[in-house]
């Protein structure tokens, strides 16, 4: 008797299976143990009708990708966390021993000075540097971010942030006047400025344009907002 393909479902997992209309529940139960972590005599299934150990599955004409819930009857808090890795033994390479590894893409970038590696790359960063600082991209510099309804600030930074992933090159720190920012001038418990939750942003230079933008005065805000209805 052919194989026909189901779908098995618990509280863990879900798959597709192929079970042997052969089987006995009995056997069906002790093939999905491995799969579910359910132990068989805490398994209960979503068949139709009663039945027990001893019944086939061919009893219940099943048909091709028919989904079967397993269910466990154990209390929650007596069934294993298959999910929790927390104790789980890891491998472990301190950084020391990465970086005298030979086959490491670290390795590979020193090998063909790729990144940070590339001899020319400070001198192009220096060079981008003294671009933004003689456009008046400085600390203390008044800024507009994302264009003409943009946020307003002050450059607060302007270098390098290794904590951002993937975050070569050059970054412009800006201390927002209102709370729209992400951070605090800070990134990753490394401080580049300070400034107050919420009022802190790290940006290319290219989102960030520098100018005289004033703060806005809200007294200004509240006379305005009561000439128009």
């Amino acid at each position: 008797m052919a194989d026909i393909p189901v779908f098995i479902d618990s509280d863990e997992t879900s798959s597709e299976r192929r079970v042997s209309p052969s089987w006995s529940l009995a056997t069906f139960k002790q093939k999905m143990w491995p799969i579910t972590g359910i132990p068989p005599d805490c398994q209960i299934l979503s068949l139709p009708g009663s039945y027990d150990d001893e019944t086939l599955l061919e009893s219940f004409e099943l048909e091709a990708y028919t989904a079967i819930r397993i269910s466990d009857t154990r209390p929650k808090g007596s069934r294993p966390n298959y999910t929790d890795d927390s104790n789980v033994d890891k491998y472990e390479l301190s950084t020391a021993e990465y970086e005298e590894r030979t086959d490491s893409v670290l390795a590979y970038k020193k090998r063909h000075q790729l990144g940070r590696f590339n001899p020319d790359l400070q001198a192009r960063e220096e060079a981008a540097l003294r671009d933004l600082q003689s456009g008046g991209v400085v600390v203390g510099a008044r800024c507009k971010v994302d264009g003409d309804a943009g946020r307003l600030g002050t450059v607060a930074f302007v270098g390098h942030v290794p904590e951002i992933p993937a975050g070569g090159g050059l970054w412009i720190g800006v201390v927002y006047d209102e709370p729209v920012g992400k951070n605090d001038g800070s990134i990753n418990g490394t401080r580049y400025f300070q400034t107050k939750p919420n009022h802190g942003g790290f940006l290319r230079p290219g989102k960030v344009l520098v100018g005289d933008f004033p703060p806005i005065d809200i007294e200004d805000e509240l006379m305005d907002s009561e000439d128009e209805v």
